[in-house]
């Protein structure tokens, strides 16, 4: 069986500066909102979103923790305040397109998986609804459209979210496929590679340009490098090799 690929995709198949992404991200929401709104609206999002991130109770969505807590903080019905985020993410969030940058190995990649029948799952953190992640693949040359994917993780899907790696079996659970034949590709060492280590994935670790030191000597990620360089290791056979 030939492994299935996990990508992340914030900082692994798209170039952003997730801190002044969510700077403006945050800034565009609260301006868009109703007056009446405006000063409790970020503070209770960032509340939720934290009880979002900790909660893996695998009876309940994401969405759902999400939703039951910011609808409570807010004094408001999630049908009056559901609305207004699916209108933002029509029409105001596309202009966050200014601050990332496609990766040029990111289409190339996605291509030579596909043409080389692997398997690939969008493994991107679970705390935003599909059409904000839908997007942000559209703005790293990946959009849903153009591949065949065999997941897309978002919040609507999801009964966990990074780092658990209840995160991680769900994925495996639904698409059919052992940790033994999975590969994780992230940027990010807490929440990707550790989480997979755990359950016995490969790992391939996207680091800056020159590199990173891993943070703990025991726990050494199969590979590490560009994405770039992750592709060269596949078209040299790395995936059956690992």
């Amino acid at each position: 069986m030939r492994k299935i690929v996990l990508l992340d995709l914030d900082s692994t198949l798209l170039q952003v500066d997730m801190d002044q992404f969510l700077k403006h991200y945050l800034g565009r929401l609260q301006a868009f909102a109703p007056p009446e709104w405006r000063a409790a609206l970020i503070p209770n999002l960032l509340a939720s979103t934290q009880l979002m991130i900790a909660d893996d109770d695998a009876t309940r969505l994401c969405a759902d923790v999400f939703w039951d807590d910011f609808s409570q903080r807010m004094g408001e019905k999630r049908e009056h305040l559901e609305p207004y985020f699916d209108r933002f993410y029509r029409e105001d969030y596309v202009a966050l397109a200014e601050l990332v940058q496609e990766k040029e190995a990111t289409p190339r990649l996605l291509r030579w998986l596909g043409d080389n029948d692997y398997s690939i799952v969008i493994a991107t953190n679970p705390l935003f609804p599909p059409l904000a992640i839908e997007h942000r693949l559209v703005w790293a040359g990946a959009a849903m459209s153009d591949y065949d994917y065999l997941r897309v993780t978002h919040y609507e899907n999801s009964h966990a979210s990074k780092p658990h790696p209840a995160y991680y079996v769900e994925i495996l659970a639904q698409v059919g496929y052992q940790p033994s034949d999975a590969v994780m590709v992230g940027d990010d060492w807490g929440n990707d590679m550790l989480p997979a280590m755990s359950l016995g994935m490969a790992t391939y670790w996207i680091t800056s340009e020159g590199g990173n030191e891993v943070p703990d000597e025991e726990k050494r990620p199969d590979g590490q490098g560009s994405l770039a360089e992750f592709l060269a290791l596949c078209q040299d056979g790395w995936l059956e090799r690992i």
